[in-house]
């Protein structure tokens, strides 16, 4: 036309939006997500120092893993029923045979079961310990954690006939008067099995009991024990967050240290690794306890049984 304008190409209608573009967007959200979760999971991964692996837990502090013990509702009970025979029973006897064979010289007669962190089970792995000592042993289970003492309760026992405190605080002139004899029955049967000698630790007296742990009477006590039993398992408090077992330790033929994978921090275990090594205190070995791994695994043992 006049105008001089001509039409150099015919519009088309549209087919699809030219935005958003829903699928190219959608699948570089996806892939952010994943960079961003490997991200999050390295940095997590970085400031997390609990253990998650035995294997770690063996390195740091130089010495074999003689258990793993699994989540057990028996375990926590509170009753005298300690597991005899298969099972957690096995476990817990294995466990005092590798004890016993620990050492290249004579079997340690002082044991003392400790740990890293509270709330790992150190008692829960005391208890049946010496439970499952044959009748050949001698055993005595003596309970020195004076702040947080949990054996008696756990038992379901009134502990007012002795305890350790009562010797400590010299109200007590013999070992017998603060041993408590008591009956052990099977969680299996519910059986009567044994009796196990039992020293409680009773109400501390002092807010810093780590001194009368370590007082003349501590040492007579244990002088006396060592020439009536032939086994002395000893619960103490975790060694890195109060010094009370120290003094203990020192009078101890072994230790043997409770661990609960992604409770116990990297930290602590050196901390612990270093006070053994400072007290020249042989490490026996080492438990996982509420361990998962072994938990899923006698699940599906005894679900196809």
């Amino acid at each position: 036309g006049g105008g001089g304008v001509r039409v150099a190409q015919a519009a088309s209608v549209p087919t699809a939006p030219s935005s958003p573009r829903t699928k190219r967007n959608g699948l570089i959200a996806v892939l952010l997500g994943i960079v961003i979760g490997i991200v999050l999971v390295a940095a997590l991964e970085r400031t997390d120092r609990r253990l998650r692996r035995s294997v770690d837990v063996e390195d740091i502090l130089d010495a074999p893993l003689l258990a793993a013990i699994p989540r057990s509702k028996a375990l926590h009970q509170t009753t005298q029923a300690v597991p005899m025979g298969g099972g957690e029973g096995g476990m817990f006897e294995s466990l005092y045979t590798n004890i016993k064979y620990a050492t290249r010289g004579a079997a340690p007669q002082v044991i003392v079961v400790t740990s890293a962190s509270p709330r790992v089970g150190k008692s829960t792995v005391a208890l049946p310990l010496a439970g499952v000592a044959p009748h050949s042993d001698t055993v005595l289970l003596l309970e020195a954690d004076l702040r947080r003492p949990s054996l008696a309760r756990r038992m379901g026992i009134d502990d007012d006939a002795g305890d350790l405190q009562n010797w400590l605080d010299g109200e007590s002139v013999s070992l017998a008067a603060v041993v408590s004899r008591v009956p052990l029955t099977s969680s299996n049967s519910d059986s009567l099995v044994k009796t196990l000698d039992v020293v409680f630790a009773g109400e501390a007296h002092s807010s810093s009991p780590g001194g009368e742990l370590g007082s003349e009477r501590m040492r007579m006590l244990l002088a006396t024990a060592r020439q009536t039993y032939n086994v002395i398992i000893i619960d103490v408090p975790p060694l890195p967050l109060v010094a009370d077992a120290m003094p203990i330790l020192a009078q101890a033929d072994g230790a043997l240290v409770v661990t609960r994978l992604g409770a116990d921090m990297t930290e602590d275990l050196r901390r612990l690794s270093q006070q053994l090594e400072g007290l020249s205190v042989p490490l026996l070995g080492l438990v996982s306890n509420f361990d998962s791994v072994i938990s899923e695994k006698a699940d599906i043992y005894y679900a196809h049984r």
